[in-house]
């Protein structure tokens, strides 16, 4: 199940927002799967680890984005 909350926050497009919210909760699970980021600004965003299975990442910005041991499966990343 997606967290509205981590959605929302990381659809308002502000890298640096994002990545302080991180560093304040680095326990807490990032649950993305299934959402649609198309077109998404996500350049410089921390995903580490996050759950993106089955999410559309299709024409997102992901440069310099942190994506290692993200969960991937099924996702659009064309």
């Amino acid at each position: 199940m997606i967290n509205q909350q981590q959605l929302d926050l990381l659809k308002q497009g502000v890298a640096t927002t994002w990545n302080m919210w991180r560093e304040e909760h680095p326990d807490t699970p990032i649950k993305l799967n299934g959402v649609d980021l198309s077109e998404a600004n996500l350049s410089e965003v921390n995903l580490a680890g996050a759950d993106l299975g089955w999410t559309d990442l299709s024409r997102a910005d992901l440069n310099n984005a942190n994506l290692s041991k993200a969960m991937l499966a099924g996702a659009d990343l064309r």
